[in-house]
């Protein structure tokens, strides 16, 4: 007994032209049945489509154009109704395809599987509209394996926003978000991304991509070592641009200090423990009592600062608008200011 073929294509009416135009397309189920493409569903039909413009494709480069040709294919949101996994494994689908490939598409999980110098993003600048791509020489092979770690191949949506809020780790990304939904605004609706930077090494192969691709930018950092690291390499890579529209110091050595001396401190407090209370000597309330009181907890074993720091975002809530710290409002309404002259 013969095995049935999974698609098959049968034309409906006798007239070439109406066969041509009126071409049936069959999928076979697990019961050996035969659904017409268009009983199914629209991602099903979407990645059908391309399948089969892949195939003819191939057969007809072969028999009727020159060896030499090279075609050029536009295709405009292959991922439009396909699941995210069907997303993912639609680039080597779209990669395979022959010729020059032009992909418009809004999906970070394409993004994620295309390599960076393929990229071209377009951006409207007034009333123009801008083209930009990413050099091949711009990172070294350590920065773009950073960079395809942390953000092609993780987080490819980043590349569609209009600024990236840098920032050095998770407690940050955590306080800025919940002050931004405090002030009312919509950091997604002004294309503001919160991007952790400290684990890829600082802010410098953020920068270089954003800068080639058109991206804004703004750094806050700790007023630490550590942060002054980052400033300086920020610094380096201002190519004339006004140091305050893009890098913004924090007040104190960092967040966790900032929040506890604007009044939301007691959840750090709370974990001294009563052991560690007489190492407490500085005024209570103090930038310098605060300090000692991170310094206590850094060690401390089972504290946790994001844990704490989101206490102190819930005692933030409790006072609205008007209990966010100046110096966070002052950064987060910077970088509306900074977006707005794109819009």
């Amino acid at each position: 007994v013969g095995k049935a073929e999974p698609v098959s294509v049968d034309p409906a009416p006798s007239d070439v032209y109406k066969a041509l135009r009126y071409t049936e397309v069959n999928l076979l189920t697990g019961s050996s049945a035969k659904i017409p493409i268009r009983s199914h569903g629209e991602g099903t039909q979407s990645l059908s489509v391309l399948l089969l413009f892949s195939a003819y494709m191939k057969t007809r480069l072969k028999s009727d154009v020159d060896n030499l040709a090279e075609p050029i294919i536009a295709i405009e949101e292959p991922e439009a109704h396909l699941h995210p996994n069907a997303i993912r494994a639609i680039w080597h689908l779209l990669e395979d395809l022959p010729g020059q490939k032009i992909i418009a598409t809004h999906s970070g999980d394409i993004l994620s599987e295309v390599p960076i110098n393929k990229l071209r993003r377009l951006s409207k600048r007034s009333e123009s509209v801008e083209c930009k791509s990413v050099p091949d020489d711009l990172l070294t092979d350590e920065e773009l394996r950073k960079f395809n770690h942390h953000v092609r191949r993780n987080r490819g949506e980043l590349l569609f926003a209009r600024c990236w809020l840098l920032v050095e780790g998770e407690t940050d990304v955590s306080v800025l978000a919940e002050c931004a939904d405090l002030l009312g605004i919509k950091l997604h609706r002004c294309g503001i991304r919160l991007v952790e930077c400290s684990q890829a090494g600082g802010p410098g192969v953020f920068i270089k991509i954003a800068d080639a691709l058109g991206i804004k930018w703004h750094l806050v950092a700790d007023d630490d070592d550590g942060g002054q690291k980052y400033i300086d390499a920020a610094k380096s890579l201002l190519d004339g641009r006004d140091e305050g529209d893009c890098i913004s110091k924090l007040s104190h050595p960092n967040i966790d200090i900032l929040l506890c001396c604007n009044g939301y401190g007691q959840p750090y407090r709370d974990g001294v423990g009563p052991n560690k209370i007489g190492e407490l000597t500085e005024p209570e309330g103090t930038p310098a009592y605060w300090k000692q009181v991170y310094k206590i907890i850094n060690k401390a074993r089972g504290f946790s600062k994001p844990a704490a720091a989101l206490e102190s975002i819930f005692l933030m809530k409790a006072q609205g608008r008007d209990g966010v710290p100046a110096a966070i409002k002052d950064i987060l309404e910077k970088v509306v200011t900074l977006t707005g002259d794109d819009q």
